[in-house]
């Protein structure tokens, strides 16, 4: 008797339908079956564990791309149909499944894609740039009445220059203490915000300790804008500006 000529087949299945496709097999009569084990490997030599599976991600995403693209435009379409009043006075759309094949041939998504992606860093960078805009504009704001060049202000030689901000309810404290701990020292309050208070001071070199530890004692905030040149006006018009 002639002996029928094999043929290696690999079969790969879900793990829950393995039992019910060996029996399957068993019933052909002609396949004959080789359990490979997990730790195993193929007649190549090859560990199937060790195969490792690298997704093609920016296909993935530009396939997620191209059905969301599908969906706004069906959206679209769909809208200019829907509403009683609408309906009535705008004209109605049809797109058949040809057509819109059609229109997507037209559109390089790959290209469109890498674009988007482009345009999203430069979004991002943006709008981290206006974040850091924002958050100097709010910093420079209570010291809008200030107009002595801030690096000037900064640089005195025998005094010496801050700002802070204070609790609300610690000004009358500051106002008794600094007269009698700084006598030689000026300060101002440039603007209140609810229970906040900005102060400017002028604080004589030979009180300096002294300013130093009532500020600690009174929670004083100090603000450095000693990195900017113009008067604090010039320096939020600039900021607005950009």
């Amino acid at each position: 008797m002639p002996i029928a000529r094999m043929q290696k087949v690999s079969v790969l299945a879900p793990l829950y339908a393995r039992d019910e496709l060996v029996d399957r097999l068993h019933r052909m009569g002609a396949v004959h079956l080789i359990e490979l084990d997990h730790g195993g490997a193929d007649e190549g030599g090859t560990d199937i564990e060790t195969v490792p599976f690298e997704p093609e991600t920016r296909r993935l995403r530009l396939a997620l791309a191209r059905v969301e693209f599908i969906l706004q435009l069906f959206e679209r379409f769909e809208g200019a149909k829907t509403g009683l009043i609408s309906g009535f006075l705008q004209e109605k759309v049809h797109l058949t499944m040809e057509e819109f094949l059609e229109v997507e041939k037209q559109v390089d998504l790959t290209s469109l894609y890498r674009e988007l992606e482009r345009l999203d860093i430069e979004l991002r960078q943006v709008d981290s740039e206006i974040s850091l805009l924002e958050g100097d504009l709010e910093v420079l704001q209570p010291w809008k009445e200030l107009d002595y060049p801030l690096a000037g202000a900064y640089g005195l030689g025998t005094v010496e220059f801050h700002l802070g901000v204070l609790p609300h309810q610690a000004l009358d404290d500051w106002e008794r203490e600094m007269g009698s701990r700084c006598p030689l020292s000026a300060w101002e309050v440039m603007e209140r915000r609810a229970e906040r208070v900005y102060l400017a001071a002028v604080i004589y070199r030979g009180d300096a300790a002294e300013f130093s530890s009532l500020a600690s004692e009174l929670e004083l905030e100090l603000v450095d804008l000693g990195g900017r040149e113009g008067t604090a006006p010039q320096e939020i018009s600039r900021e607005s500006e950009r």
